[in-house]
């Protein structure tokens, strides 16, 4: 039930981007349309041949080969399409580099080890919330009002605060606790459900306040 809702929600959220897309200001938030987009095709590739791969292969590759664009996407929202300076953006694409690498090691060597996605998911995501305290760190120096219906950026970075950090906490702590008790770990895991909902719900008003500003 928790994934088909989750699902509809993401397929909702390319929708909503792919109509604001030409409209969206600034440019850079397109690339969370194209980055939805990208999931929803892996989400659907998971529904029809999810069984064509034994013991969940094919959930395991598909996060491996994710994950470092993921980061990638923030990397370009939140620096590498500002006028940041040459050894940050250097720091953005040798990140990404040695998360291709260490995705490539896991589908290599660990594809039939459970731990082999979240161990990619949980460097990822780690990256990426240091990426997002450091655009409310920004935001914080800049000491101007913050008009929220003009900052569409804003809604992306609080949303992924809270679901990148409670990620941490639910995907890092699960195999832990569905050793101890299955019952608190199914709880818990359901915290994923919920904070991704809360991902696209702020992604879909950060399209359509983009798309609305250049009005």
């Amino acid at each position: 039930m928790w994934q088909n809702v989750v699902s509809a929600l993401l397929y909702v959220c390319v929708i909503v981007g792919l109509i604001c897309y030409k409209q969206m200001k600034p440019h850079y938030l397109r690339v969370f349309v194209v980055w939805f987009l990208l999931w929803a095709l892996a989400d659907i590739s998971l529904y029809l041949f999810y069984n064509f791969f034994p013991n969940g292969r094919l959930v395991r590759g598909l996060y491996c080969i994710l994950d470092p664009f993921h980061f990638l996407v923030y990397g370009y929202a939140f620096i590498l399409s500002h006028q940041s300076s040459k050894v940050t953006k250097r720091i953005i694409w040798s990140v990404f580099g040695v998360l291709v690498l260490f995705s490539l090691y896991q589908i290599v060597f660990h594809i039939d080890d459970r731990s082999a996605a979240t161990n990619t998911f949980l460097l990822k995501s780690s990256l990426i919330l240091v990426l997002v305290l450091y655009y409310f760190w920004q935001l914080i120096s800049l000491n101007k009002i913050l008009i929220l219906t003009e900052t569409p950026l804003f809604w992306i970075a609080t949303a992924s605060l809270f679901y990148f950090a409670g990620n941490i906490i639910a995907t890092g702590l699960f195999h832990q606790l569905l050793q101890n008790n299955k019952q608190w770990a199914s709880t818990l895991y359901k915290l994923n459900y919920l904070l991704e909902i809360v991902v696209y719900l702020f992604s879909i008003l950060a399209f359509v306040l983009a798309s609305k500003k250049k009005q």
